[in-house]
C-alpha cells in the first residue's frame, strides 16, 4: 500500500471514531449536568439562607438604633422585616422577642415560648421569658420556669426576684413571708430581698409584723439602692404617718429628675398630709401638670387624687364634655364632677339627652346618685335598683351603685351590688375590701355574713377574709368550729397578734371552756385603750367569765356607750 493509500484509510478511521467520540462527550454531558445543578442547587441553599439570616441581623441592628433614638414605628418596620427574613434565627428571635415585651406586644409571649426551646436559649433569655409570663399572669408557665431556675442558678438573686414576685401574686401572704426571709438571708444586703419583705411583712394582718416591715421600708427607702423610691410609694401608705416622715418620704420621690405623674402625685399626696392646709394649693399644682393633650390614664389619675383631696371641683377644667362624651370611663369621672359641684340640672340634662356614652344602666346610677345628694333615699334606692336589673358595663356601674349606697346610707343595696361586683373576673379583692367596710357599719352581721362566705370562696388564701368572717362567726354564733379551727391555726402562726389572741380567746369561750381562753389572751389583747372594739369587747367578756369583772369593765371603759351592732351590744351590756 503507497502511502498515499494509507493516508486516505487514516483520516477515514479518524473520521468514523468521531462521531463514537461525539456522543460519548454528549452522554457525558447529560449525565454530569443534572450532578451539577443538584450540586449548584444544595450549595446555593446555605448560601441563600446565611445571607438572609445576614440581612436580617443587619435589620436588627437598624431597628434597634432607630427604637433608641425615639423612632418607634421605624424601628419596628426593621424588626419586622428581620422576623420575615429569619424567624428561626435565635439572634432574631431574640431581638423581636425583649422588644415586643418592652412596646407592649402580646405577641412576646408566644415569641419567648419559641425562644426557650432553641438549644441556644440563655440565662437571660430565661429570666426575661419568666418575667414576661409573670407580666401575663401566667401562673403555671412562669412557677415551672422559677422553679427550674432556682434549681439550675441557685446563687443568682434575680432568680430569686423572680420567684418573690410569683409568691406575691399568687401564693399566700404567709407563704410570701417566708419565702422572703428565705432570700434576705441567702443574699445579705439585698435591697430587692429587703423591700419585697417589708412590703410583704406591712400587709399583714400582725401589728408586730407590720411593725417590722415599716422599719424595713424605711431602711431600704432611706438607702442609696434603686429600690429607694418603692419603698417611699409602699411607706405613703401607712396610715401611721406623722407629718415629718410624710415629708421626708416627699423628698424622696422628688428628688429623681423626670419622674412620672404617679410617683408625682404620690408625692403631691404626702405633702398634704405633712401640711394639710396646703390641700387647696397642692389641688390646684397637680390639676396643671397636665398638658391639653393628656392621655385618659393620666386625666382619671389626677382626677382620684383630686376626689381622695376633696377637690374635685377643680376637675371640671380636666373633664370637657366634648371629650368625655365617647369614652365610659371620662363620662363617669365627669358625673363624679357634676355630682361633687352639685349639678345636678346638667347631670339630669345630659342622661336624658342620650348624646353621650353612659348606658341605660350608668345613666340610672347617675340619677340614684343625684337624687340621694338631694336627700331623697327612697327615689335614690329605686333609681340604683333600676340600674342593677338594667346590666350594662357591671365593671363600672357595679362599684359605682355600691360606693353611693355606702354613701347615702343605703346599705343593704351597697351589700347587694358588692354581692354581684365580687363575682367578675378580677374584681373579688377590690369588692371584698368593700365589703369589709361595710360589714363595720351594717346594723347587723347576720346579713353580710353569707356574702363574706361567698368571699372566702373566692379568695381562699387571703388571711384578712379569714379573719374577717372568723370574727364574724363567733360573734353571730355562726358556724362556730371552723372559726375555732382558723383562729388556732393564725394563733400559732402569728402567737404576738392581740386581735387574734382576742379572737381565739372568744372562740374557746364560745366552745365552754373558760380557763382556755383566758390562756389565749396576752398583754397585746388586754389593751383597753386599743380603739379595737371587737378586741376590747372579746377580752372583757372572757376576763369576766374567769370572774374579773372590775378587769373586765376597764377593757370597755373606751367602747361607747351606743351605735354598737347587736351582737358587740349583747355581749357589752351585761359589763356596763
Amino acid at each position: 500500500m503507497d502511502s498515499s493509500s494509507e493516508t486516505q484509510q487514516s483520516r477515514r478511521t479518524r473520521s468514523e471514531r468521531r462521531p463514537r467520540w461525539g456522543r460519548r462527550l454528549a452522554i457525558g454531558a447529560a449525565v454530569l449536568l443534572p450532578v451539577l445543578l443538584v450540586a449548584g442547587i444544595l450549595g446555593g441553599r446555605p448560601l441563600y439562607a446565611a445571607a438572609k439570616v445576614s440581612k436580617a441581623r443587619a435589620s436588627v441592628l437598624r431597628g434597634e438604633a432607630m427604637l433608641r433614638n425615639g423612632a418607634l414605628d421605624e424601628g419596628m418596620h426593621h424588626l419586622r422585616v428581620a422576623y420575615r427574613l429569619a424567624p428561626q434565627d435565635p439572634e432574631v428571635l431574640r431581638a423581636v422577642a425583649r422588644t415586643s415585651f418592652q412596646t407592649g406586644n402580646p405577641e412576646a409571649t408566644g415569641f419567648f415560648r419559641t425562644l426557650l426551646e432553641m438549644p441556644s436559649v440563655t440565662l437571660e433569655d430565661r429570666l426575661l421569658a419568666a418575667e414576661v409570663f409573670l407580666h401575663g399572669g401566667e401562673r403555671d408557665s412562669a412557677g415551672k420556669l422559677i422553679a427550674a431556675l432556682t434549681r439550675e442558678a441557685a446563687r443568682d438573686p434575680r432568680v430569686w426576684h423572680l420567684a418573690l414576685e410569683h409568691s406575691r401574686q399568687f401564693s399566700a401572704l404567709p407563704d410570701s413571708i417566708a419565702l422572703a426571709r428565705n432570700v434576705v438571708s441567702r443574699f445579705p444586703g439585698d435591697a430587692e430581698g429587703e423591700f419585697q419583705l417589708g412590703r410583704f411583712l406591712a400587709e399583714s394582718p400582725r401589728a408586730v409584723d407590720r411593725k417590722e416591715g415599716v422599719r424595713l421600708l424605711w431602711a431600704v427607702g432611706l438607702g442609696r439602692s434603686n429600690q429607694r423610691e418603692r419603698a417611699a410609694r409602699v411607706l405613703a401608705e401607712q396610715p401611721t404617718l406623722v407629718p415629718k416622715e410624710a415629708e421626708r418620704l416627699a423628698r424622696i420621690l422628688e428628688e429623681r429628675p423626670g419622674a412620672d405623674l404617679e410617683t408625682r402625685l404620690v408625692a403631691a399626696q404626702l405633702r398634704v398630709r405633712a401640711v394639710p392646709d396646703s390641700r387647696l394649693e397642692w389641688a390646684e399644682k397637680v390639676t396643671g401638670w397636665l398638658p391639653p393633650d393628656a392621655g385618659v390614664p393620666e386625666v382619671l389619675g389626677v382626677v382620684r387624687w383630686l376626689e381622695q383631696h376633696r377637690a374635685l371641683d377643680q376637675a371640671g377644667s380636666l373633664l370637657p364634655l366634648a371629650r368625655c362624651r365617647t369614652n365610659l370611663a371620662l363620662m363617669g369621672a365627669h358625673v363624679d364632677y357634676l355630682l361633687a359641684t352639685r349639678q345636678e340640672g346638667v347631670l339630669e340634662a345630659m342622661v336624658q339627652s342620650g348624646d353621650t356614652v353612659l348606658d341605660s344602666a350608668m345613666g340610672l346610677a347617675a340619677r340614684g346618685a343625684m337624687r340621694a345628694r338631694l336627700g331623697d333615699a327612697v327615689g335614690a334606692e329605686a333609681f340604683f335598683r333600676g340600674a342593677l336589673a338594667a346590666g350594662g358595663r357591671r365593671d363600672l356601674v357595679l362599684p359605682f351603685v355600691a360606693r353611693e349606697a355606702v354613701r347615702a346610707d343605703l346599705r343593704p343595696l351597697a351589700l347587694e351590688a358588692v354581692g354581684l361586683w365580687m363575682y367578675l373576673p378580677g374584681e373579688a379583692a377590690a369588692a371584698g375590701r368593700m365589703l369589709v367596710q361595710i360589714v363595720g357599719r351594717h346594723p347587723d352581721l347576720t346579713t353580710p355574713r353569707e356574702q363574706l362566705r361567698q368571699l372566702l370562696g373566692l379568695l381562699p388564701a387571703e388571711e384578712w377574709v379569714v379573719i374577717e368572717l372568723g370574727w364574724v362567726e363567733l360573734l353571730t354564733n355562726g358556724i362556730l368550729p371552723w372559726a375555732t379551727d382558723q383562729f388556732e391555726r393564725l394563733h400559732r402562726q402569728w402567737p404576738e397578734d392581740a386581735s387574734v389572741q382576742a379572737a381565739l380567746a372568744l372562740a374557746r369561750l364560745r366552745g365552754g371552756n373558760p380557763a382556755l381562753a383566758l390562756e389565749a389572751l396576752h398583754a397585746g389583747a388586754l389593751d383597753p385603750d386599743s380603739g379595737d372594739h371587737r378586741r376590747q369587747i372579746a377580752s372583757a367578756v372572757v376576763l369576766a367569765a374567769n370572774g374579773q369583772r372590775e378587769a373586765a369593765r376597764r377593757m370597755i371603759r373606751s367602747v361607747p356607750a351606743s351605735g354598737l351592732q347587736p351582737e358587740l351590744e349583747a355581749l357589752v351590756q351585761p359589763l356596763r
